[in-house]
């Protein structure tokens, strides 16, 4: 997992005069106004400094990811791939609906591929923590990853391609963390826009078709997918879905 640490900002003392003392005959210091100032600041830097060490800290958190689609047959409906998940600031967004996709978001989209998103999301400063999945996760299966996060500031976004299709993804992008307890939502099935719907097995890399990199470029926005029209090879009843396609939960257990 990823580990960011964060330098404390600097702390500036106010500055007190010493009382004199004499060389010949030793006194115990006085108590001034400028003593206790100096004090009351030396508290209030200590107070400060156990503030930013307490919201420095990193939770874990255990989220749950489910895939509604329907169970219609091996290597039908809409397997996920494996699945990113990214905690992260708040004035991030890993995707945004009706924008245009990044190359990296619009690579998981298509082919499933996962490694240059996740290379984005480790460099990034503004993310606490990155975790992937290892497998597909299949209709009516489910996945557990855990993930950290700053409690109170980080955001979680989620991402992983239904494989029977162009270009769609399900996305989460930066949804509030619980402080305290769980938190569930029901994921959106978007297109990506990059790669225009053909629904053909020439152009689609999951087990319905088996060719990766294959399809037609399209310039669109991120937009709800349609799901599948039926209008190529895919059939509807096979591998189409009812929306949401999924479930995501998300439990601090520390």
């Amino acid at each position: 997992m990823k580990k960011i640490l964060l330098l404390l900002p600097a702390v500036l003392l106010t500055a007190f005069a010493l009382t004199g003392c004499s060389e010949d005959t030793p006194t115990a210091p006085a108590t001034t106004d400028e003593t206790l100032t100096a004090t009351a600041t030396e508290e209030a830097t200590d107070l400060d400094l156990e503030k930013s060490r307490h919201h420095d800290r990193m939770a874990t958190y255990e989220v749950v990811i489910e895939n509604l689609t329907p169970a219609t047959g091996p290597g039908a409906s809409q397997p996920f791939s494996p699945p990113i998940l990214a905690s992260h600031s708040g004035d991030m967004h890993v995707f945004r609906p009706w924008r245009r996709a990044s190359s990296e978001v619009a690579g998981v989209a298509e082919d499933a591929m996962n490694g240059p998103l996740v290379d984005l999301l480790t460099a990034s400063s503004r993310v606490n923590d990155v975790a992937v999945g290892g497998d597909v996760i299949l209709p009516g299966g489910s996945m557990t990853l855990m993930l950290e996060a700053r409690p109170g500031q980080a955001r979680l976004s989620a991402i992983f391609m239904l494989v029977n299709t162009n270009d769609g993804f399900g996305g989460l992008d930066g949804m509030r963390l619980p402080l305290r307890g769980e938190r569930s939502w029901y994921v959106p099935v978007w297109d990506a826009g990059s790669e225009v719907n053909t629904e053909s097995a020439m152009d689609i890399p999951g087990p319905c078709c088996g060719s990766p990199g294959m399809g037609e470029d399209e310039h669109g926005r991120i937009r709800l997918h349609r799901g599948i029209q039926g209008h190529g090879d895919l059939d509807v009843e096979t591998y189409g879905w009812n929306r949401p396609a999924a479930r995501l939960t998300v439990r601090r257990i520390d």
